[in-house]
């Protein structure tokens, strides 16, 4: 009887090495996957860190040049991540810092270097403003804050030789009133017409004031002429008639004339007593006037014109009372 053959021998080697292969993929894979999420982690954890902060004052100046802010140190501000948040005739804008690059020349705003936050050359942030603050911020962390400041501009220029006003310091808001209106025909006669017309373009052209309507003699009434630009310039043109007293006499503040006079705060008011049974300079401009120093008393925003429509300047008819306006801006 034959003995039955054995069964060949299992070989494992094989078997073994053919699992090595997905299982090492796997291995593999888990610890790209576990690498990431630490490098993720880890760069979260550099994210977070706390940074030195920046330590840095600031001065700010208003001159007629215009308003510059600078810092003053110890530390110069990166441009990348920092925001000047500017608080203009009252409204705030965000503006980066980076805005003011061709300015700043470089990657930080160093010590000294001024910026030109309102001014009328290129790289200024605005052209027009009066009033201006400015509070500074790095990677959204305060740095500094300068206190409002207000233009020392004046808001009107008084052209020389003549009463025409000039608008100055950027766009003003801009209120003509009519102090009063008093001429007479004679010393005891009827009170004369007064209507007046405004200009805003040096006398170009003119628009009429209350509807070409006589003023009001004892005053009270006012016209607001809006926003005003810088560079306009204002006046007011006057008639004086009455048909009965054949009288017709006009006069403008743009001309260069005796007859009208333009004041501003602490010029000398004309010392003229009133004409006949008209009212005293004096009460009748009041509050304008201080009877003891003969001087005028305004706003440094107000400006305020005289007119004598009577032809002899020397005569006793002349008061520079017949037609009173006044300009304020705001």
């Amino acid at each position: 009887m034959e003995a039955a053959p054995r069964a060949p021998r299992r070989r494992f080697a094989t078997d073994r090495g053919a699992a090595t292969g997905p299982i090492g993929g796997i291995l593999l894979i888990g610890i790209v996957v576990v690498l990431a999420a630490l490098f993720v982690v880890m760069t979260q954890v550099l994210r977070t860190q706390p940074h030195d902060p920046v330590e840095s004052g600031g001065k700010a100046t208003f001159t007629g040049e215009g308003y510059y802010l600078e810092p003053s140190g110890p530390d110069d501000i990166p441009v990348a991540g920092s925001t000047l948040f500017i608080t203009l005739d009252g409204v705030q804008t965000a503006v980066p810092l980076s805005t003011f690059s061709a300015q700043i020349g470089g990657p930080a705003w160093t010590v000294g270097t001024r910026l030109c936050i309102i001014g009328p050359v290129a790289g200024c942030y605005s052209a027009a403003g009066r009033e201006a603050q400015v509070t500074v911020y790095s990677n959204r962390e305060y740095v500094f804050q300068v206190e409002a400041l207000r233009s020392q501009s004046p808001a009107f220029l008084i052209g020389a030789g003549s009463g025409g006003i000039t608008v100055s310091g950027g766009t003003w808001n801009v209120n003509l009133a009519i102090v009063g209106a008093q001429i007479t025909c004679g010393a005891s006669g009827p009170q004369m017409d007064v209507t007046a017309r405004y200009t805003q373009n040096g006398g170009s052209s003119y628009a009429s004031l209350f509807g070409g309507a006589p003023v009001n003699p004892n005053g009270g009434q006012s016209l607001n002429l809006g926003q005003v630009p810088a560079g306009s310039v204002l006046g007011v043109e006057g008639r004086a008639r009455l048909a009965s007293c054949s009288f017709d006499k006009t006069y403008t503040s743009i001309a260069s004339t005796p007859h009208v006079l333009t004041l501003k705060q602490g010029d000398a008011a004309p010392n003229r007593p009133a004409f006949g049974n008209q009212a005293l300079l004096a009460s009748f401009m009041q509050p304008y006037v201080n009877t003891y120093t003969q001087t005028m008393v305004l706003d440094r925003n107000q400006v305020i014109l005289l007119y004598e429509f009577t032809d002899d300047l020397n005569s006793s008819a002349a008061d520079f009372q017949d037609l009173v306006v006044l300009f304020t801006f705001s």
